[in-house]
């Protein structure tokens, strides 16, 4: 019998942690979604609360801000490669293009971001678009390899990405390629 009190005692403290673990959670996000309300050059904000969007199963909510940092001429890159990265894990291709293209504008001398949309255009059925991207992508990595020559490989990386199979027969692919 008295087990089964301290048995019933310790739920209830459980449960009471679980419920001011609930409350705190409740205001943490009412407050980052008041700041992103009111300040909607906060991306940092943006982006956690997209992702607390994300973890809570909010997919709609996260899609429209994220958006809201895509279409804002005042996010950093690091909000826009945020947004893109989350926007890719919600399967939002439309959204995701936006993104990376935003992102090859404001970091145009990387060549990530140029290889990432590259594979998405070939995904998307662009396949021009996707080989000419894909040629400034590795052109950029060349020039970044001669700097440092223990950067990342995107040339390696390339050789083992599934992503690109559909085009690896392609004299045009074959051309871009081709090691120097």
């Amino acid at each position: 019998y008295n087990g089964s009190v301290t048995g019933l005692i310790q739920n209830l403290e459980q449960m009471k942690n679980q419920s001011g673990q609930r409350a705190q959670f409740q205001n943490t996000l009412s407050g980052m979604e008041d700041t992103a309300r009111t300040n909607p050059a906060n991306f940092q904000n943006a982006v956690s609360l997209a992702n607390v969007y994300i973890q809570t199963g909010q997919k709609d909510r996260a899609g429209q801000l994220l958006n809201q940092v895509l279409t804002n001429s005042q996010a950093p890159a690091n909000a826009i490669a945020a947004a893109a990265q989350m926007d890719a894990q919600l399967g939002n291709l439309p959204q995701l293009e936006t993104a990376l293209k935003k992102l090859t504008a404001l970091t145009p001398g990387q060549p990530e971001p140029w290889y990432d949309i590259a594979a998405l255009e070939l995904a998307l059925g662009k396949t021009d678009a996707a080989l000419q991207d894909l040629k400034t992508s590795l052109d950029l990595n060349a020039q970044r390899l001669k700097i440092n020559p223990h950067a990342d490989d995107l040339a390696a990386t390339n050789r083992l990405d599934p992503r690109f199979n559909s085009v690896r027969n392609l004299p045009e692919f074959q051309q871009i390629t081709a090691a120097p």
